[in-house]
């Protein structure tokens, strides 16, 4: 089953074309081309660059986020993280998350006893 991407369905929901969106992304067709047919996976740099372009949000551009509920992302590494968040096992997600939640607990103790 071929799925189509959601950098080319926001594309032409904007009304650009391939060309048009490659220029103004400073790339070539060819790999704008790539990128929407999955061949080259988007990466979160590029995926921030193109949502400026396209008006929506980074992760409405990464095939492994744009179907999900979208989450306000502050930066590359956020979006970097939960891309590859969600490309985890359920119990590897799990692991992450309890570390987090360790990790946050030290940084509150260390906030309350300064």
């Amino acid at each position: 089953m071929h799925t189509v991407s959601p950098l080319r369905l926001r594309r032409i929901a904007k009304g650009i074309t391939q060309s048009d969106l490659a220029r103004a992304a400073g790339i070539s067709q060819q790999l704008m081309s790539k990128l929407e047919s999955g061949k080259i996976n988007l990466k979160p740099e590029k995926a921030v660059e193109f949502s400026a372009i396209l008006d929506c949000r980074p992760a409405e551009l990464m095939p492994a986020l744009a179907l999900s509920p979208q989450p306000e992302t502050k930066n590359v590494q956020e979006l970097s993280l939960l891309t590859l968040f969600r490309g985890l096992a359920p119990e590897q997600q799990d692991t992450i998350f309890n570390l987090a939640e360790i990790m946050a607990h030290q940084n509150q103790s260390r906030a309350t006893a300064t």
